[in-house]
C-alpha cells in the first residue's frame, strides 16, 4: 500500500547504515542534495571494538585498488601489527600446509570505520543509535519509522529515496525480496592474547566444521580465531562447531591465551542472479545487495564500489531516475561475483584443494 504524504519529504536521501558502503556514499554524493545519515552505533565519536560489526579488518588489494581511484590514503594510525603478505592455508583433514603471497593491510577496524565516518561533509546531517524499524514505499518517495536504540522513542522519516546501506541482515533486502534467499551463515569471533606468538594470517578448511572457511588473524597483542558457519547443520550449533575448530587446532599446537572477546554477525553467500540494486525509491549497496565476496567474504570493495556506483548515477541522473543508471554501473560488480563463484568451487572441492597444496601450485617456496 502506498502512502501520500501531506508535504514535501524531509529529505532527498537517508542512508541507512555508516559503514564502508554507506559512508563512502555520504562522501560522494552531491551537495545540492538534502542527505541524512543513520546507523545503530556512535557516528559522531570513536566507535568502540564492541560496538563494532563483527569483522577480521583486512584490507584486500581489491579495496586498496579502490580506494587508490577514489583518491583516498589510509592513516598509518589505523594499521596495526603485524603486517605480514602470506596467508596460510590450512585443510585440518589433510596434513600438507601452503603458504601464499597476498598483501593484506591488518587495520584496526573500529579506527577504520571512524576515519571513513570522519570523510562524510558537513552538508550531510548525522543520527547516530538508530535503526529502521519498518518503511513504507510512499507516492513521493519512502516514509521511514526509525527507533532510538537508546530512548526507545520512534520518529518518522520521510524522504523522496532511501538507500540500504545495512548489511547482511538488511531489513529493506528482506522485506522487499523475501523469495531472494542467500546460504545462510553467521560469523562467530573469538579475541584471545596472544600467548604463542602467531604473527601470520591463515585461512582454515575443514568439511566436519563449516562449508565456508575459518580464519586466524594476529592483531598487536590479540589473536582473532573465527569461522563463517553454515546454519543448515542440524546435527552440530555453530557454537558447538566453533569449539570443535579451536579444539583441532590446538591439537596442531595452537595456543590460544586467555579470552578478551566473542562476537558474531549474519553474512550471506550471494548466488549470483540473487544480487540486486533495488528499484527507483530504494537503492542496495554493499552487503545488503548481496555484493560480497562469496570465495572470502570480503565485503570492504564491494562496499566501495557499490557506493560509487550510485553516487555516480544519482549525481548524473538526479534521484528519480537514478535506478537504471545504478543497475548499469553494477554489471561489472556483478561479473565479479560470478568470478568468485567460479573460483570457490576450486577452492572448496577438497580433491582440488588438496591437489593444490600437494603440488605448490601458487604458494611461497
Amino acid at each position: 500500500m502506498q502512502v501520500k504524504y501531506k508535504k514535501e519529504p524531509e529529505y532527498d536521501i537517508v542512508i541507512v547504515g555508516a559503514g564502508p558502503a554507506g559512508a563512502t556514499l555520504a562522501r560522494l554524493l552531491s551537495p545540492v542534495y538534502r542527505i541524512l545519515i543513520l546507523d545503530k552505533k556512535p557516528i559522531e565519536k570513536e566507535i568502540s571494538m564492541q560496538e563494532m560489526k563483527c569483522c577480521g579488518g583486512l584490507l584486500s588489494e581489491s579495496a586498496q585498488k579502490v580506494m587508490a581511484e577514489m583518491g583516498l590514503n589510509l592513516p598509518t594510525d589505523i594499521l596495526i601489527a603485524p603486517q605480514t603478505f602470506a596467508l596460510k592455508v590450512m585443510d585440518l583433514g589433510y596434513p600438507v600446509e601452503r603458504s601464499y603471497q597476498k598483501h593484506y593491510f591488518n587495520m584496526d577496524r573500529a579506527k577504520f570505520e571512524s576515519w571513513l565516518i570522519g570523510q562524510i561533509p558537513d552538508h550531510v546531517e548525522k543520527r547516530e543509535r538508530r535503526y529502521v524499524k519498518e518503511f513504507h514505499r510512499c507516492q513521493d518517495g519512502v516514509e521511514l519509522i526509525v527507533k532510538n536504540r537508546q530512548t526507545g522513542q520512534e520518529e518518522r522519516i520521510t524522504t523522496h529515496m532511501a538507500v540500504a546501506a545495512d548489511g547482511a541482515n538488511s531489513i529493506f533486502r528482506k522485506k522487499l525480496y523475501p523469495r531472494m534467499a542467500w546460504p545462510g551463515y553467521v560469523a562467530l569471533q573469538e579475541w584471545y592474547e596472544n600467548d604463542g606468538g602467531i604473527d601470520y594470517y591463515a585461512a582454515i578448511t575443514d568439511e566436519s566444521i563449516t562449508d565456508f572457511y575459518s580464519w586466524l588473524i594476529p592483531k598487536g597483542n590479540a589473536l582473532i580465531l573465527g569461522s563463517a558457519l553454515n546454519l543448515d547443520d542440524e546435527n552440530l550449533s555453530p557454537s558447538e562447531r566453533f569449539r570443535m575448530l579451536k579444539s583441532k587446532l590446538e591439537e596442531r599446537g595452537l595456543i590460544f591465551g586467555k579470552k578478551i572477546l566473542r562476537e558474531g554477525c549474519e553474512i550471506i553467500r550471494p548466488i549470483n542472479n540473487h544480487l540486486t540494486t533495488g528499484n527507483r525509491k530504494i537503492a542496495l549497496i554493499g552487503e545488503a545487495g548481496g555484493f560480497i565476496s562469496p570465495s572470502s567474504a570480503e565485503g570492504f570493495s564491494y562496499a566501495f564500489r557499490t557506493a560509487r556506483a550510485l553516487a555516480e548515477a544519482i549525481n548524473e541522473k538526479g534521484i528519480d531516475q537514478f535506478a537504471t543508471s545504478y543497475a548499469r554501473n553494477c554489471q561489472n560488480i556483478k561479473l565479479n561475483v560470478l568470478a568468485r563463484n567460479i573460483k570457490a568451487i576450486g577452492m572448496y572441492q577438497p580433491l582440488s584443494r588438496r591437489l593444490a597444496l600437494k603440488t605448490g601450485f601458487g604458494a611461497v617456496r
